[in-house]
């Protein structure tokens, strides 16, 4: 069977990730080919595609913030955004908070156990209630 790697040409019924169009994160939707021909060539090109129109919830958030806090990125620098959450008794997670950053900020930081970390692009944090707050305990993913 002919095979491509342009998910354009690929048949019917083709599916990739997509990747945000702004970072190229994943932003967790499935892309299916909903048309093309029914007997084309099989896909085999990047499990991960950019969608210039598709954003992932950092660049959202990215974008929210730098309305709100009148954010010139051409004398202010590069945005971007680590999230912490809490890990709940059913083992879900709860959104503690997103955290923005420039390019040009210290983004250095420790976890509670001394280990330094950098704030990245699409990091994730877990954190612990610690008396009446949190405390940062793990880099659940690591950002870009």
């Amino acid at each position: 069977m002919p095979s491509t790697n342009n998910f354009m040409e690929a048949r019917l019924g083709s599916a990739a990730l997509e990747a945000c169009g702004a970072c190229g994160l994943e932003t967790g939707v499935v892309m299916l080919k909903k048309r093309g021909p029914i007997n084309g060539p099989e896909y085999n090109g990047p499990s991960l595609l950019q969608n210039p129109e598709a954003r992932c919830e950092f660049c959202q958030f990215v974008g929210m913030w730098m309305a709100q806090e009148k954010h010139d990125p051409t004398t202010g620098g590069k945005v971007g955004a680590s999230k912490i959450v809490e890990r709940l008794e059913d083992g879900s997670e709860k959104l503690v908070a997103f955290v923005p950053f420039t390019e040009k900020e210290e983004r250095d930081n420790n976890l509670a156990d001394g280990t330094k970390f950098q704030f990245q692009h699409g990091m994730v944090l877990r954190a612990e209630r610690e008396g009446k707050g949190l405390k940062l305990v793990e880099i659940i993913k690591e950002g870009t």
